[in-house]
């Protein structure tokens, strides 16, 4: 387990030092704390900088952490827009698991691998895995060019940070995780008739 002495960001300030020191541009806003995507939708709210800037579009990041019941050590981190609905019994299949064999990750490996509590996973706690244990599945939709800023918290879900959509490929590469992009649309089954969402968990 990761001492939380070594983790490389363990707050807002730091998580925003070091989008500052590697050039990376954002946008923070502070709300009261929110534990899931429907009181994100509630409580947080962009306004426009500029016409380049229209933070009023932001799309949120749902966050999972999720591993294999079956073999714990395999771990996932999915993060898909917050509008993006899948099974996650397809998700389960899609991983080549067992039914059932797809959990949430406990308290104690988000804590101790990520650096987070259960309302603040994001893909900025990846750089607290240093030892590259989770392996990242990225929505399809952040990865192209459907939206130009993604929101996620930045190790604290009293706050909210955009980040320009281009440099979340960046960001990525300096956690060193590589991403598999997955479109979720393609992993749907029959049995999936009526999809819906994946437990909120951020």
């Amino acid at each position: 387990m990761v001492e939380s002495n070594n983790l490389k960001l363990a707050s807002k300030e730091q998580t925003e030092e070091w989008l500052k020191a590697n050039d990376i541009w954002f946008h923070t806003v502070t709300h009261q704390e929110v534990f899931n995507i429907p009181a994100m939708l509630e409580e947080v709210k962009f306004t426009d900088l500029s016409e380049e800037e229209k933070l009023s579009e932001t799309i949120f990041a749902k966050n999972l952490f999720l591993y294999n019941k079956a073999k714990k050590e395999q771990m996932w981190l999915v993060i898909a827009a917050h509008n993006t609905v899948f099974d996650m019994k397809d998700l389960c299949k899609h991983f080549g698991l067992k039914s059932g064999n797809l959990r949430g990750g406990s308290k104690e490996l988000m804590e101790g691998i990520l650096g987070t509590k259960s309302g603040v996973v994001n893909v900025f706690a990846l750089l607290n895995d240093s030892e590259n244990k989770i392996k990242l599945i990225m929505d399809s939709r952040l990865m192209g060019n459907e939206y130009k800023h993604v929101g996620f918290h930045p190790m604290d879900n009293t706050a909210t940070t955009a980040v320009r959509q281009p440099q979340l490929q960046k960001i990525i590469d300096l956690t060193k995780h590589e991403a598999t992009v997955l479109d979720f649309s393609t992993i749907a089954t029959a049995s999936s008739a009526a999809p819906k969402t994946a437990p909120p968990q951020k």
